[in-house]
């Protein structure tokens, strides 16, 4: 394949990768709601703090692994953005993937 040929494999991936992680961070959502509307407002409820601590925990994630693909990559021309991107988003989409998975069997459940 050629160098071309890689690159635009690695954009489609990459593009597909975060459109499925929008649509599970929908359900997510979606599923969310009723539970965070159901709960008092003035305690937050284990799900809120659970969204909060697992948003943290992906940005930290993210940023390091980006920053530790960054410097494997320092001095290649062209930088390897596209990594760069993937890495940062990975726990994200992992997390979001996880939640929605969750939140939909729960649902099922009751």
């Amino acid at each position: 394949m050629t160098q071309l040929g890689t690159l635009q494999a690695r954009l489609w991936r990459l593009w597909w990768n975060h459109g499925e992680a929008g649509a599970n961070a929908w359900m997510t959502i979606a599923l969310r709601l009723p539970l965070l509307a159901s709960q008092d407002p003035t305690r937050p409820s284990a799900e809120a703090r659970r969204m909060v601590r697992e948003k943290i925990a992906a940005l930290a994630e993210g940023s390091l692994a980006a920053g530790l693909h960054a410097s494997r990559t320092v001095g290649r021309s062209p930088p390897d953005v596209i990594g760069i991107v993937d890495a940062l988003a990975r726990p994200a989409r992992k997390r979001v993937r996880a939640n929605a998975k969750r939140l939909a069997t729960k649902r099922v459940r009751k």
